[in-house]
Order: C-alpha cells, then sequence, then structure tokens
C-alpha cells in the first residue's frame, strides 16, 4: 500500500501547501487521526481506497480547501470517516472522484457523530456514484452548503443509510445517473431533516425506502422547502 501522509496517534500537526501523488495497488492520500489540519494541498490518488482516510476513532480534524482527487479503478473515496470518527469538519474543499464505484464523501458507522461536511463542491463518476453517503448506524452528522454531482450509471447524489439524527440542508443536487438513481436516497433512517435544498435528476429526485433490515420504520424525516 502507498501513503502520501500517514499521521497515526499523532495530534496538532498542520500540514499545507503540498502536493501529494499516491500510486500503487491501493492505500491512501492522507491517513490521519485527531486533531490535525489540512489545508490548500492538492491530494491526487491513482490507487484503490480513500484519498483522505479519518481512521478508526478519528476526531476533532480539519480538511479544508483542498484539492481532493481520486482516480482509482475500482472503489474510490474523496474524503472518509469511519466510526467513531467523532466532531471532525469537512470544508470549502473541491472533490472529484473517478472509478468504477465512487464516493465523495462517505461517513460510516455506528459511532460516526457530530461530524459537519459543508460548502465542498463535489463531482463524482463511475458506474456507481455517490456524492455524500451516510450509513452505518452514523449520527447527528450535518452535511449542508456543498454542491453535489453525480454521473453514472446507478447510484444517488445524497444517500441515507441506516442512519439517524443526520441533517442535510442548502445543498445543490445534481443526479445525473442514467438508470435507478435519485438525487436524495433516504432508507431505514430515523429522525433526520432534509430541507432548504435544490435536486435534480434525470430518473429520479427522492426515494424514501423501509424495506429491509436495519433501524425499522422511517419515521419523523422531515423534507421542507425542496424543488
Amino acid at each position: 500500500s502507498s501513503f502520501g501522509i500517514a499521521s497515526q496517534n499523532n495530534g496538532n500537526n498542520l500540514f499545507y501547501n503540498k502536493n501529494i501523488t499516491v500510486y500503487g495497488s491501493g492505500g491512501r492520500g492522507i491517513h490521519t487521526t485527531f486533531g490535525e489540519k489540512f489545508y490548500s494541498n492538492t491530494i491526487a490518488s491513482y490507487v484503490t481506497g480513500s484519498v483522505v482516510y479519518f481512521d478508526n476513532g478519528a476526531h476533532d480534524t480539519q480538511v479544508y480547501n483542498n484539492k481532493i482527487l481520486s482516480y482509482g479503478s475500482s472503489s474510490g473515496y474523496g474524503i472518509q470517516i469511519t466510526a467513531p470518527g467523532t466532531n471532525n469538519s469537512v470544508h470549502d474543499n473541491l472533490i472529484i472522484t473517478n472509478g468504477t464505484s465512487s464516493y465523495g464523501v462517505f461517513v460510516g458507522g455506528s459511532a460516526a457523530k457530530n461530524n459537519l461536511v459543508y460548502s465542498n463542491n463535489l463531482t463524482t463518476y463511475g458506474t456507481s456514484a455517490y456524492g455524500v453517503l451516510v450509513n452505518g448506524g452514523a449520527f447527528n452528522n450535518t452535511i449542508y452548503n456543498n454542491n453535489v454531482t453525480t454521473y453514472g450509471q446507478s447510484a444517488h447524489a445524497n444517500y441515507l443509510s441506516n442512519s439517524f439524527n443526520n441533517t442535510f440542508y442548502n445543498n445543490i443536487i445534481g443526479a445525473y445517473n442514467s438508470t435507478g438513481a435519485y438525487a436524495v436516497f433516504i432508507s431505514q433512517s430515523n429522525y433526520s431533516s432534509f430541507y432548504g435544498n435544490n435536486f435534480f435528476s434525470l430518473s429520479g429526485g427522492i426515494m424514501i425506502d423501509n424495506s429491509g433490515e436495519g433501524f425499522g420504520p422511517l419515521v419523523y424525516t422531515t423534507l421542507t422547502n425542496d424543488t
């Protein structure tokens, strides 16, 4: 595996104005844990994996004003926050991902909470292309003021699955996928809010799906002021 910057269990570091490119069979551009700041960097990855990876337990780390580029041949993540990642912020980044399965920002896991994702410009390309994906029990995360665009055969620009108490507002969301894709797809997720968003999709605007296992029926999810 290849790494641009691997900072594990080292807090309060500052990384800026770096040009990082990662090649190989797998790896990450940045691997971070806690209390760090990454800004004004250009980070490009040509491997399967995450360009910026918040390791298990990462907290109070800021990633902002970066160019984050993923060109992995299969699964590629622009930014991945895993459980129990807490109190991290991702904002004002340009994020472009291109791969078979392509994710702009992924927040997942049963204790991934209180993270902020805002004012990013995200574009994803791929057979399956997701803009922002929040799943696996993540809760109390806020996604707002992002411009999210997806291009691909299937997938969803904003996907909320098996999660609760998450908030999406004032996002511009465009899904240019050919089949089976929605600007917003909500599945088995409770007490979440969507408001003030602007949606566009070639195949479907909003899908609320209660099927399968997880947290049970979707209740008290609000969808307001959306077009």
